[in-house]
């Protein structure tokens, strides 16, 4: 008997996988499970639950089947997630017609699912990309929706939301499909986005739920259908488990098996298989360096540690600012009196997502989980330090409805190369990332309307940086030694 808070619905949840299929063996051991042990998991419950009440065991009530199912909500790579399900809001900007279903009856035994999909109103999405992102608030007065929630017929009703669990959309959702069919009907919203485990009962019979980050949590929620909320109090049929990544948690704690291996199935062992030799097929576990100590992204920027420190004081002086002389950016725009100039840059707080860890020899997949978006270095043009420096507080100001999530630990965007302020007349080539450059441009323009700002692609790239910074300064010098767990350490470390 697996050792889960069941109910008649049950849902195993992955969020925000960001690519993380591999699991984190390597950079954080305890979470040794892969995206093969998470099937592996699921295929063992699902059998578990179809299998209830069909048997002679006197302690399960016969005919009461439970129905699971699994669910991935959203962000499976480095982007906004739009191509991973179809949400109520998302539509092609040519047809108007929705990026796939708009809701769908998932059928199980026991039940019918009524299930949405919603995305956050995300507005920083590429202008020329084909889609249109509608508000939530307007979607959920639609007729598609209105007749979705009073003409389909189902048991409870799931909302998978691309968004915080407390996001005020939840509520807007939550209002909207209360309006329409009353009190009584389950409803379960599983949320995204924001990285973290929470969970949180809004009313009687409606919870919401987030799982995790990063293959780091196996989420499980269980909840009740209409039928089975006879009173007022029905929170106790409201259940949720959050559980690490972890194969003896998954398979021992959890399933009940005295080993893990013996809880992995055929189709689980091929998927892990099969990611392990796409890494190796693809160039992610060629290893390139042996980093002297850890580095973590969410440590302030002149903190021991700090991964934005490292990037600020060594990885950009010494990679990007030396090569400046062979960017096709400098000699198209520059004079020649201008090629000597000094560099600055304005660096987003978004642009990293993961530490960098030197419990192993360096692999490419460690740079590439740091930098994952390899997003292009753009020049803006020369501007005096004056400027600069007061485009970067004006970046830096926070406005109502901000995400102060950071605060303080990293700025909006950290500034890059030594200013002088007092000297009005120097002039510094000024760069960011291709991502905010439109964004950096507005301010320029507005601060120094005189100012040349035109955006021009560099050839250089984020995830190149760094790699190219590893390579040159960390090089391992043949002075390494396994783990025993097949990788390599570095004998200085």
């Amino acid at each position: 008997m697996p050792n889960l808070p069941f109910g008649d619905i049950n849902i195993v949840v992955l969020t925000d996988l960001h690519s993380w299929l591999g699991g984190h063996s390597r950079q954080e051991p305890h979470y040794d499970a892969d995206l093969g042990d998470v099937l592996s998991f699921w295929e063992n419950l699902k059998d578990h639950c179809d299998a209830y009440g069909d048997d002679d065991d006197d302690d399960e009530p016969q005919n009461q089947h439970r129905d699971i199912f699994f669910v991935n909500n959203g962000d499976f790579i480095h982007g906004t997630g739009l191509s991973q399900m179809g949400m109520g809001n998302d539509y092609d900007d040519g047809s108007q017609r929705p990026l796939g279903n708009r809701y769908k009856i998932l059928h199980g035994k026991n039940c019918k699912l009524l299930t949405f999909g919603f995305l956050y109103n995300m507005k920083d999405y590429a202008p020329n990309s084909g889609i249109v992102i509608e508000d939530v608030e307007k979607v959920v007065a639609q007729e598609w929706f209105v007749n979705a929630l009073v003409e389909e017929h189902y048991d409870a009703i799931l909302v998978l939301a691309h968004m915080d669990l407390v996001d005020p959309l939840v509520h807007v959702i939550k209002s909207a499909i209360r309006s329409n069919i009353g009190q009584g009907m389950p409803v379960v919203f599983i949320t995204g986005h924001t990285h973290y485990r929470g969970v949180k009962q809004l009313e009687d019979t409606t919870m919401t739920f987030e799982a995790g980050r990063y293959m780091d949590t196996v989420g499980f929620v269980s909840f009740p259908k209409k039928e089975s909320v006879r009173s007022e109090n029905s929170t106790s049929l409201f259940s949720h488990a959050f559980l690490d990544a972890n194969k003896q948690v998954l398979f021992q704690d959890t399933l009940g098996f005295s080993r893990s291996e013996d809880g992995e199935t055929k189709n689980g062992k091929e998927l892990s298989k099969f990611i392990d030799q796409t890494r190796e097929k693809l160039g992610l576990k060629k290893e390139i360096g042996c980093a002297p100590q850890s580095y973590f992204f969410e440590r302030p920027v002149d903190a021991e540690g700090s991964l934005w420190g490292l990037y600020r004081d060594e990885v950009i002086p010494k990679i990007f600012f030396k090569s400046r002389q062979t960017m096709e950016a400098i000699e198209e725009e520059a004079t020649n009196e201008e090629d000597d100039l000094p560099m600055a840059m304005l660096l987003s707080k978004d642009a990293w997502r993961y530490d960098l860890f030197n419990n192993a020899t360096l692999i490419a997949d460690d740079i590439i989980a740091v930098a994952p978006f390899n997003d292009t270095v753009v020049h803006l043009g020369t501007f005096p330090s004056k400027v600069i420096a007061k485009a970067n507080r004006t970046l830096n100001q926070y406005s109502n409805g901000d995400d102060l999530t950071w605060l303080p630990t990293l700025p909006k965007f950290i500034l890059i190369g030594s200013l002088d302020e007092s000297d009005a007349n120097t002039k510094y080539h000024l760069y960011c990332h291709d991502f905010e450059a439109i964004h950096v441009q507005k301010i320029l323009r507005r601060l120094a309307p005189k100012e040349h700002v035109v955006i021009k692609k560099t050839e250089f790239r984020s995830t190149m940086i760094w790699m190219a910074f590893v390579e040159e300064y960390w090089k391992c010098d043949g002075s390494c030694e396994s783990d025993g767990r097949g990788y390599k350490r570095s004998k200085h470390f």
